[in-house]
């Protein structure tokens, strides 16, 4: 007798998941099409100095303190730059079902002394979490490593 395929995996899964998230140290995000956070690692909540369970829900743009997400009254994913957005093009194509290699995007990000350009090097592919197409996405900051191999002036 055959057993039916699993919609919904166990709480066994769920934390085996959870394990395997948490022991890698790149900052991993597991969101829905709408870039809305399912899941997060421990090493993102660390970056973003928040518990895990506090960035369930949040859109990315908000979480990674994007600048264009305050220009509009909608959030993340509403302002006129959200359009040409590189992680909103990612995890569209991942939700597409296309596997994106690691891509070097540029984010204006807020910072409480003003804004900074940020490097993010991020990667994503589909994944399934609980029944749902979702985005397993992967982001290393490459900001300090893009201004190390920046040219110096010479003189």
């Amino acid at each position: 007798m055959k057993s039916k395929p699993q919609t919904e995996p166990s709480p066994a899964q769920n934390n085996q998941l959870r394990q395997t998230l948490d022991a890698n140290p790149s900052f991993m995000l597991v969101v829905d099409r709408d870039a809305r956070i399912l899941l997060a690692n421990r090493a993102a909540a660390r970056a973003l100095g928040a518990e895990p369970q506090l960035l369930q829900r949040k859109v990315c743009g908000e979480v990674l303190h994007c600048l264009h997400s305050q220009e509009s009254s909608g959030g993340c994913r509403s302002s006129e730059a959200c359009k040409v957005c590189g992680i909103l093009s990612i995890v569209e194509a991942a939700s597409r079902g296309e596997s994106v290699m690691t891509q070097d995007l540029a984010m204006s990000i807020q910072t409480p002394t003003g804004s900074r350009e940020a490097r993010f090097m991020v990667a994503a592919i589909p994944f399934d979490f609980e029944g749902t197409r979702s985005v397993l996405l992967t982001l290393e900051d490459a900001t300090e490593l893009v201004q190390q191999r920046r040219p110096r002036p010479t003189g």
